[in-house]
């Protein structure tokens, strides 16, 4: 686990921007349940939710929706991106326009009467000035990005685009404090179990409807809780939390979700320079995702043929391993071979395994001929089995029947692929 590196924070304006598009979309993908990394998680959140709370001077004051002063939570996606609700920030139909000291930046930038503070876990606080909101450019898509040039975070969220499934258990990172509106609300952050009880378009909109397990942890308030993100069992984000309301059955928490149906996550994610490619690879259920995977299948997969041939050493006979794979070029650089001998010591009881030493002896490493890469070689095997074993198994009184070999290939990645359940018999008649 790693923590964050906060360079000189500015003081003044920061000069660019990212916008968050999210949308609803069908619940039909496989179930997911609470996180193990759960303490993974909650160390993460200390640096990676932050309170958010937003002031300024609405657009409409008698609106009993557009209020002056909200709060909510926000979680990193990258170095220096957040998400939050949009509800919680408003956008440019909600706040009045401020004024600069120069009507030409004014018409440039637009900027708005209002001031976003953002405080970690940590209580550091991120000042207003070193905050830039750009919301999503359609208003029924519940979330807004927010962008800190110089947070510089290591340790961050991933979304998911896998689709929520109804009846499924999921886990909201929520504030159990009572007071989920205050700032100091961000250091009491807990993993609530939810169930997802799927849309009602009806009463909600597009918003997906989660219950609570049990007793609710959290004071279903009115503000403090938008913004918070939704897990699955691998820890990634699947929605964010609009708002938490009471119902005549208790309180329910209705979501944002991150779905297939996801559009322009691609240039989001462009905005954050530090983690778009990486981000983008991590994103699960995503066509990057379902490629990587079939790439890592075929990566590791190789149709390997065994068999003797005689050496150069008319003494000796080597054993040949070759692979035909769909990677080009070859990618294992090397392999780990351990190899058993079998066959009777005693002459009349059940063949089995000779143990002349320990097996854990008993492994060669080979590389590949340098003008055949996909090609290994070695005589080692059969001659051990002819000094060793041979000799272990006194003439007359039992003698080798095969040599079971099994492979652990180590690919020019550095990654390691090994299949404990196959393994491959020659003939001892073939190498003696």
């Amino acid at each position: 686990m790693t923590g964050r590196a906060h360079g000189p924070m500015r003081r003044g304006p920061v000069a660019w921007g990212a916008a968050v598009l999210l949308a609803s979309g069908l619940a039909v993908s496989a179930a997911a349940q609470t996180p193990e990394n759960s303490a993974e998680i909650l160390e993460r959140a200390t640096e990676a939710v932050f309170h958010i709370e937003v002031t300024g001077t609405p657009s409409d004051p008698a609106n009993p929706t557009q209020e002056a002063a909200r709060s909510g939570k926000a979680f990193a996606i990258g170095p220096e991106m957040l998400v939050t609700a949009l509800n919680v920030v408003g956008d440019e139909t909600e706040w009045m326009l401020a004024r600069t000291t120069r009507d030409e930046v004014t018409r440039a930038v637009r900027p708005l009467s209002r001031t976003v503070q953002l405080t970690d876990g940590r209580n550091f606080r991120i000042p207003s000035g070193d905050v830039l909101v750009l919301a999503a450019p359609a208003r029924a898509v519940d979330a807004a990005g927010i962008m800190v040039p110089d947070l510089k975070l290591k340790d961050y969220f991933h979304f998911s685009m896998c689709d929520i499934v109804e009846g499924q258990h999921y886990s909201a990172l929520m504030t159990t404090s009572q007071q989920p509106g205050d700032a100091r609300s961000v250091e009491r952050l807990e993993l609530v179990p939810l169930i997802a009880a799927g849309y009602r378009p009806g009463d909600y909109g597009a918003l997906y409807l989660f219950e609570s397990e049990g007793a609710p942890p959290f004071a279903p308030e009115p503000w403090g809780h938008g913004g918070s993100p939704i897990l699955d069992a691998d820890g990634n984000v699947v929605a964010l939390i609009s708002a938490v309301t009471v119902t005549g059955g208790g309180p329910i928490v209705l979501a944002t979700p991150i779905s297939p149906l996801f559009p322009g996550l691609g240039p989001m994610l462009a905005r954050e320079p530090e983690n778009a490619a990486a981000t983008q690879a991590q994103l699960k259920c995503s066509m990057v995702d379902a490629v990587r995977q079939v790439r890592n299948q075929l990566k590791s997969h190789a149709i390997w043929s065994i068999a003797p041939r005689p050496a150069d050493n008319p003494d000796e006979v080597d054993i040949v391993f070759e692979y035909d794979s769909a990677i080009d070029p070859p990618n294992i650089s090397s392999i780990e071979v351990r190899y058993m001998f079998f066959g009777t010591e005693v002459e009349g009881l059940p063949a089995g395994r000779i143990p002349h030493r320990p097996a854990a002896e008993d492994v060669i490493t080979l590389r590949p001929n340098p003008k055949e890469p996909r090609t290994f070689v070695t005589s080692e095997i059969a001659r051990v089995g002819r000094v060793s074993v041979a000799n272990y198994v006194k003439p007359g009184n039992g003698a080798i029947e095969f040599v079971r070999l099994m492979i652990k290939a180590h690919l020019t990645t550095g990654e390691i692929v090994e299949n404990r359940t196959k393994y491959y018999d020659i003939q001892w008649s073939d190498l003696d």
